[in-house]
Parts: C-alpha cells; structure tokens; sequence
C-alpha cells in the first residue's frame, strides 16, 4: 500500500505489517518491479524475473526463493539443536553459544550484546543508525553457571534474586543462598522442568517471605503475552513497576527466563533515488544469566514471538 508520505508492506496471507517507511515514495521502485517480495522483516523487489536489489540483487527470483528457503531451513535447524542445550552441562551450554557469536546480524534471533554493532551488521552499508530514546533500571547480573546455584533449568529462580535483589536494595549471600533453596525445594520448581512461565510471581513470593518480607500478594502481579513492535509497553511496565520477568521461546533463548530491565528505541535510514527512508528498530535490555555474556544482553523486539510471557511484580 503506497501512501503519499509512506507504504506500508503487509503479508497479503495474514495482514501482518511487514515493513513500513515515512518520506517520499519512489514510485518508479514500485510500478517498475513485477512484485515485491518479503524477507524476514526485508523487502526487495522483482522485475523481469531477476531481484533488483537487497542482498539477492542480481539473482534470478527462482534462485532467490531457494536461498530463502535453505536460510530459514538452516535457522530452524539451529532452533532445533538449541533446544538440547538444557541437558548439556553449563560448560559446553556456553561454548555451544560462543559458536554462535554475538552481533552477527544474520538473523533476528542473534545472540545481541551491542544493538549499534547488530544493526549495522543486520542492514549493510549505506544505512545509518540513529539512537532516539531509551530507558534501564540498574539491575546487577547474576551468573546462572555459579557454583552457588547448582540446580538445572534455573533461570527463572535466578532472574528471581535479580529482581528480589533491585527492590530490597542487595542482597546478602545467605539472604542470596535462603531464597534459592526456598524456591528450589518449592512445588513450583524442578530441575527437569524449571519453572512455568505463569508461576514466575509465585515463586517471587516464596523467595521474599523466605528471607523475611511481608505476605506477597500474587493476584496483583501484571502478566501479559506480547508479541512484537512493544517499546511502548515495555517502557511503561519498566516505568510503572520496575523491572521483570520474559520467559521465552525463541532462539537463542529457548525455553529460557531472563530479567528484563531497560528498552531502547533506534532509527535506520537510508536514502534511494532522492527520497529518505526509515525503519524503527527496538531492543529490550536484558539479564540472561549466562556467562558468555560479560555485560547485557538484547532481545530485538520486531523478531520477537508469541511465546515472549512478561510478568512484573507489584510488591506489597
């Protein structure tokens, strides 16, 4: 749909907004191409059955197609091998990830420690990145792979000393080490299974009154299931209750809780034939608990699933 200050790019299948742009259209670009195609969140377009541009340029759309194809063949390939990281131990768990690298902007499932450095790496030359706005809370990381947390499967008990820790203001090691056994010996926990995404709360309030607090009430403890393009409601949960839970399926956390506690809004650009472009691009600021990590880590919000469950804590 091309407007006279933009277009828009839907999924004719599902009506999922695939891409958008403010500024001049070229026109020329669509009603000189026999179709648009779509590409992840990418778009390019065909004529006289060679790809005009993006990273295909030049390739016949056949053999696009199938490039397309081997790429998310090979994507769900990865998905499929994570899913084994559970039952390796923490060690190889990590060397496994440090395959993968960080940044790569391969994909938008990556493993991101620097949003500035994926995308650039995600877009190409020629495209400029802009910062707009952000907010984080200072949440201190806790190694999941410690020896003082020697339970499988975790993350969620973790991600729970984390939070308990921002709003008590720190935590002791036995105030540390008396929540965790509380929430590890719990019915809420096991070391095959962790925990389910919708007792993140339950187990926030055996960890505080196991080190003293007061009765936590769980019925007000905002739950939700997101799906993409939620800066807004992730700047407002962060804001209104500080910061929480997302649990998650998704490569390269699948099956996985991480405490999220900051969101950050960026702007792409780039120019065609005279007229300016845009994309949005947001990241929510994360703890995933892992080693291989050495500071934050991000979760691009636009690649983000069905499967992303945020629960924030209202502590009374």
């Amino acid at each position: 749909m091309v407007f006279k200050i933009g277009y828009l790019i839907v999924d004719a299948d599902n009506g999922t907004l695939i891409k958008y742009s403010y500024g001049v259209v070229n026109n020329d670009y669509f009603n000189q191409a026999d179709g648009i195609y779509t590409d992840d969140l990418g778009h390019f377009a065909v004529a006289n059955g060679k790809v005009k541009d993006g990273q295909y340029s030049g390739m016949s759309i056949d053999n696009a197609k199938a490039k397309i194809k081997a790429n998310k063949q090979a994507a769900k390939a990865k998905v499929k091998d994570n899913k084994k990281w559970g039952k390796l131990d923490k060690g190889r768990s990590d060397l496994i990830i440090q395959g993968y690298g960080a940044n790569e902007g391969t994909s938008r499932h990556n493993y991101i420690t620097d949003p500035v450095t994926w995308l650039q790496n995600y877009y190409g030359l020629g495209y400029g990145v802009q910062y707009v706005s952000g907010y984080t809370l200072n949440v201190p990381e806790i190694d999941q792979n410690s020896s003082s947390y020697p339970e499988a499967n975790d993350c969620a008990l973790v991600a729970t000393l984390e939070i308990l820790g921002y709003y008590n203001g720190s935590l002791t090691s036995s105030q540390k080490n008396t929540a965790y056994s509380a929430m590890k010996n719990s019915s809420y926990f096991s070391s095959a299974n962790g925990v389910q995404w919708y007792n993140n709360d339950q187990i926030f309030k055996i960890a505080a009154e196991s080190i003293g607090w007061p009765t936590q009430n769980t019925s007000d403890d905002p739950e939700n299931y997101v799906n993409t393009n939620n800066y807004n409601f992730i700047y407002n949960q962060l804001h209104t209750y500080g910061p929480g839970y997302i649990s998650l399926n998704q490569s390269p956390y699948p099956s996985h809780t991480v405490t999220f506690k900051g969101v950050k809004h960026y702007i792409v650009s780039w120019q065609t034939a005279g007229a300016y472009y845009s994309n949005f691009e947001d990241f929510v600021q994360i703890n995933d608990h892992w080693a291989v990590t050495p500071g934050d880590a991000y979760l691009n919000i636009q690649g983000g699933n069905v499967t992303w469950y945020f629960t924030n804590i209202v502590v009374n």
